[in-house]
C-alpha cells in the first residue's frame, strides 16, 4: 500500500500542477476539517517500466505498487491539464487525452513535448498491434479519429455518432473494442472498413464505460450503475460478474503479472481488485473535486457540513471531521442523485447543481435523509450555483457561450431573469440570502450586488462592494453580514451591506484554482457557510479540503474616551496577547453608545504568537470616537486574552479599573437569567448600569433592582438597538418604576440587580460599575 509519507508528497504535487498560479500556504487560522489525496482518478496504465500512471485531474501522478511508493507525477510542466485517459506508443512514447482542452499529447522518448487539437470532450486512447493511434470524443461531437503517432499530421475523422465510445482496446483479432456509454452496449469496430463497421458483442448493459482485454483473452468492462466489473466473453457475450465495488469505477488496467487496478471517479483512490470480488485501496480515496458545502444542524446537538464533489455528495461532522456519509453518482442522467456541484441548505433539503456535462446542467432539491429527489429542474445549461429563497430558487447558469451568463429566479410561478449582462453582471458565481434580501457576486468585476430587497426584485441590480479579488462563495454570518471567499486572494472578508465595507477576516488561504479549456475560468465554485456553532467552513479546490475557522468573541463592556461626573476625563487602554503558536488575524467593531450599529467602524490587525499590544485610549487611537462604547473583538487563529483598564485623573495620580473581556458565548438570551452583586447607592458611592446587545435585532432587557434582604427597590426596562450598548449613569435615580420611597434609595450600602429579556433572538451582556463619588476610584461587576 502507499504510505502517507508518499501519500501526502502526491498531495502537493497534485496542489501545484492544479493551480495556475504559485500556491500559497494554507492560514494558520484555518483548521482542516477533512481533505483529500487525489482529485480524481481516471484513465491508467502500466507503462513499459513497470510503475502504474494514473489520470487525475491535476496531472499524471506515477506509482511504483512494489513498494508502495508515488514516484512522480506529469502536469502543466509537460502541458498536461485534465487528463481523461493515458496510453504508451510501441516506441515508449506516453500519450495522454485531456478532454477540457481538447488535446492530446506526447512525451517522447528523449523528453520532447508534442501536443495536438483533437476537440473538447477527447477521451480514450488505443494503439493497435502495428502501432496505429486511435482516440474517440464521446461527449459533444461523438466522434472516432485515427491520429499520427508523431501528432503531426492532422486528425483524420472514421466515424460519428457511433453512441460515445468509451474505454477502448484493440482485441486479438484486429478490431478496436469499446464500450458505447450512450447505448448500453459493447462493441467492436472494424476501423479498416470504409465505412468503419460496429458490430455488438453484447448490449442491455447499464452505462458501460470501458472495455478492456485480461490475460486470459476476456473483456472487463467497467458499468458505472451497479459499479460492477463485468467479465465478458467477446465471442459470444455473455458475462458474469466479476466484482461489485463500494465506489465508482473509472477505468482499469492489468499489470505484466495479471493484476488487475481500478480508479474511482467518485472516490480519487486507486484499488487492487482480486479474482474472488474482493479489493484493496492502494492510494485511499476521499474528497475529490471539491466545491461547494452547506451546514446543517442535527438532533444529536452536532452539525453536519456537506461538500460537493462533482460525482459525490459527502457529509462530515463539523466538531470531529468524521465522515458520516457518502452519496455517489451513478450514471443514470436525469434519475436519482445527480452530483453536486454547488450545494446549499433548504431547511432539512438540500439544494445542489451539477454542469457536468456541459450543456446537460441540473438543479435538485435533494432530500439526504431519505436519499431522494425532491425536485429536479433542467432548464439550464451551465447552472454552477443555486440557492433556497423562500419556496423559490436562485440558480446562477453561466451558459455555455461568453455573455449568456444570468441570475434566474425559478418558482412555480414560471422564471425571471434577475440580473444578466445587460445589467453589467459578466459572471456571476457566488448566492447569499437572508431576510428578502439577496446578493450576488460577480467573479469577473468583483463587484457585488444586490438584486432582491425585502422580498422585491429590484429593477436595476444596486452595488454594494466593489474591489473583490474573484468572488466564489457566499454567505450571511449570525450578525447578518455577508462573509465572501475571495478565490483570487486566499481570503475570507466581511462585508457590510448596509455600507459596503470590506474588512479581510482571515488571509493566507490557498488560493483557488482557475480554469482551462472547456472549463468555467473559476473550475467549480468554492464554498463558504456558517454553522449553527458560529464555525465557519471554507472548501478548497486547490487543496482539496474542507478548512474550519473557528472565530473567538470577546466583548470589551465598557470602553470611554469622554468627560465624566466630578470634572472626570475617562479613557481605556486596551490589551490583546496572543499565548497561541500561531498568527491571529483580528477585527475590533466599534459599538457606540446609544445607536444602530449594525455598521460600525471597523479595524483589522494581526498579532503574532506570544506577542502582546497595547492601545492607549483605544477609541481615540484606533477610531478617532469620543464617547461611550463597547468592543467587540473578534479573533482567528492563535490563542487571545483580551482585557482592558479604563481611568481617570484622580488626584496626582490614576483611578482605574480593570476588565477581563467576556467571552460572548457566556451572553444571555431569552430564558437566561443574570445578577449583579455588590451594587452600592450611598453619599460615599453611586452605581452604573451598562448593557451590550449581541443580537442584530432591536431588544429589551428588564432589570429589577432589589435590596441586600430581597425586598424590591425598583425595575428599569432596557430598549438596545441592533448590537446596541447602552449605560443607566446612576442607575438608582434612574428606575422606571419605584418601589419604596425614593429618599431610601440614597442610603443603600448593599444591593443586586436581576436582568433578563423577554425578547426572542436576544443575546446581551451586562455589568455595572460602582464608583467613589469622590476620589472616581471604582471596581466592575460582571452579571453572572
Amino acid at each position: 500500500m502507499i504510505s502517507n509519507r508518499t501519500l501526502k508528497a502526491a498531495l502537493c504535487g497534485a496542489v501545484v500542477v492544479l493551480a495556475v498560479a504559485a500556491v500559497a500556504p494554507t492560514a494558520e487560522a484555518a483548521e482542516t476539517l477533512a481533505q483529500g489525496t487525489l482529485p480524481a482518478t481516471f484513465g491508467l496504465r502500466f507503462g513499459p517500466d513497470g510503475l502504474l500512471y494514473v489520470c487525475t485531474f491535476g496531472g499524471v501522478v506515477v506509482l511504483d505498487i512494489t513498494v508502495g511508493q508515488v514516484v512522480g507525477m506529469i502536469g502543466p510542466e509537460s502541458g498536461v491539464l485534465g487528463p481523461e485517459d493515458v496510453n504508451f506508443g510501441p516506441d515508449g512514447s506516453l500519450y495522454w487525452a485531456a478532454m477540457f482542452t481538447g488535446q492530446v499529447g506526447r512525451v517522447a522518448p528523449d523528453g520532447s513535448v508534442t501536443t495536438q487539437m483533437v476537440g473538447p470532450g477527447v477521451n480514450p486512447i488505443a494503439f493497435s498491434d502495428d502501432g496505429r493511434m486511435f482516440v474517440s470524443e464521446p461527449w459533444y461531437t461523438d466522434a472516432l479519429f485515427e491520429l499520427d503517432p508523431a501528432l503531426q499530421d492532422a486528425p483524420r475523422p472514421l466515424a460519428q455518432g457511433l453512441g460515445g465510445v468509451k474505454g477502448t482496446d484493440f482485441g486479438p483479432d484486429g478490431l478496436l473494442y469499446a464500450a458505447l456509454i450512450r447505448q448500453g452496449r459493447v462493441v467492436k469496430i472494424d476501423v479498416d472498413a470504409d465505412p468503419v463497421t460496429v458490430e455488438t458483442v453484447a448490449s442491455g448493459i447499464p452505462a458501460p464505460f470501458t472495455a478492456k482485454f485480461g490475460p486470459d483473452g476476456m473483456l472487463y468492462v467497467i458499468e458505472r450503475v451497479g459499479f460492477t466489473i463485468l467479465r465478458m466473453d467477446p465471442a459470444t457475450g455473455a458475462f458474469t460478474t466479476y466484482a461489485e465495488l463500494p465506489f465508482g469505477p473509472d477505468n482499469l488496467a492489468f499489470n505484466a503479472d495479471g493484476r488487475l487496478f481500478v480508479s474511482s471517479y467518485t472516490d480519487g483512490l486507486v484499488a487492487e481488485v482480486f479474482p474472488d470480488g474482493s479489493h484493496a485501496v492502494y492510494v485511499p480515496g476521499g474528497l475529490t473535486l471539491v466545491s461547494g458545502v452547506a451546514v446543517q444542524p442535527r438532533s444529536d446537538g452536532g452539525e453536519s457540513v456537506w461538500v460537493g464533489n462533482l460525482f459525490s455528495l459527502r457529509e462530515y461532522d463539523g466538531g470531529t471531521g468524521a465522515e458520516r456519509s457518502v452519496t455517489r453518482y451513478r450514471w443514470t442522467p436525469g434519475q436519482g442523485f445527480a452530483g453536486a456541484v454547488s450545494v446549499a441548505a433548504d431547511g432539512e433539503n438540500l439544494v445542489l447543481t451539477n454542469f457536468f456535462p456541459p450543456g446537460m446542467g441540473l438543479v435538485q432539491r435533494w432530500d439526504p435523509t431519505a436519499g431522494q429527489v425532491v425536485t429536479d429542474l433542467f432548464d439550464f445549461s451551465v447552472p454552477v450555483n443555486a440557492i433556497a429563497f423562500g419556496d423559490d430558487l436562485i440558480v446562477v447558469d453561466i451558459g455555455m457561450d461568453e455573455g449568456q451568463a444570468r441570475v434566474v429566479r425559478a418558482g412555480a410561478g414560471g422564471s425571471t431573469v434577475l440580473a444578466d449582462v445587460t445589467n453589467q453582471i459578466y459572471l456571476p458565481l457566488g448566492l447569499a440570502a437572508a431576510g428578502g434580501n439577496l446578493w450576488v457576486g460577480d467573479w469577473a468585476t468583483g463587484i457585488i450586488w444586490q438584486l432582491v430587497a425585502g422580498g422585491q426584485n429590484l429593477a436595476q441590480p444596486v452595488p454594494v462592494a466593489m474591489g473583490l479579488s474573484g468572488p466564489e462563495g457566499m454567505t450571511v454570518d449570525r450578525d447578518g453580514s455577508l462573509l465572501v471567499l475571495e478565490a483570487g486572494a486566499g481570503r475570507v472578508s466581511r462585508i457590510n451591506p448596509k455600507n459596503g465595507a470590506v474588512v479581510p477576516l482571515v488571509s493566507g488561504l490557498t488560493p483557488c484554482l482557475q480554469g482551462f479549456g472547456a472549463l468555467p475560468p473559476f473550475v467549480t465554485i468554492n464554498g463558504i457557510e456558517v454553522g449553527p456553532s458560529g464555525a465557519i467552513y471554507v472548501t478548497s479546490d486547490a487543496g482539496l479540503a474542507v478548512f474550519k475557522l473557528v472565530p473567538q468573541v470577546a466583548i470589551v463592556t465598557a470602553a470611554a474616551n469622554t468627560g465624566g461626573f466630578n470634572s472626570s476625563r475617562w479613557t481605556t487602554d486596551l490589551e490583546l496577547h496572543n499565548r497561541g503558536s500561531v498568527m491571529a488575524e483580528i477585527t475590533i467593531d466599534l459599538l457606540e453608545r446609544g445607536r444602530d450599529n449594525s455598521a460600525p467602524q471597523t479595524v483589522s490587525l494581526t498579532l503574532g504568537p506570544g506577542l502582546s499590544a497595547r492601545y492607549s485610549n483605544v477609541l481615540d487611537s484606533l477610531f478617532d470616537f469620543h464617547g461611550a462604547a463597547a468592543l467587540r473583538v473578534t479573533s482567528f487563529g492563535g490563542d487571545l486574552l483580551v482585557s482592558a483598564r479604563t481611568g481617570t485623573r484622580c488626584g496626582t495620580g490614576t483611578c482605574s479599573g480593570f476588565a477581563v473581556a467576556s467571552d460572548a458565548a457566556d451572553a444571555a438570551t431569552l430564558g437566561d437569567e443574570v445578577r449583579l452583586i455588590q451594587l452600592e447607592n450611598t453619599a460615599v458611592a453611586r452605581t452604573n448600569l451598562g448593557v451590550v446587545s449581541l443580537a442584530g435585532v432591536p431588544i429589551t432587557v428588564d432589570v429589577n433592582l432589589l435590596a441586600a434582604d430581597g425586598s424590591a427597590l425598583g425595575s428599569v426596562q432596557v430598549g438596545l438597538e441592533p448590537f446596541g450598548y447602552r449605560q443607566l449613569d446612576d442607575l438608582f435615580h434612574s428606575l422606571d418604576t419605584l418601589k419604596v420611597d425614593p429618599a431610601k434609595l440614597d442610603s443603600i450600602a448593599d444591593a443586586l440587580a436581576v436582568a433578563w429579556t423577554e425578547t426572542p433572538g436576544a443575546a446581551f451582556l451586562a455589568f455595572a460599575t460602582v464608583v467613589d463619588n469622590h476620589t472616581n476610584d471604582g471596581y466592575l461587576v460582571p452579571a453572572r
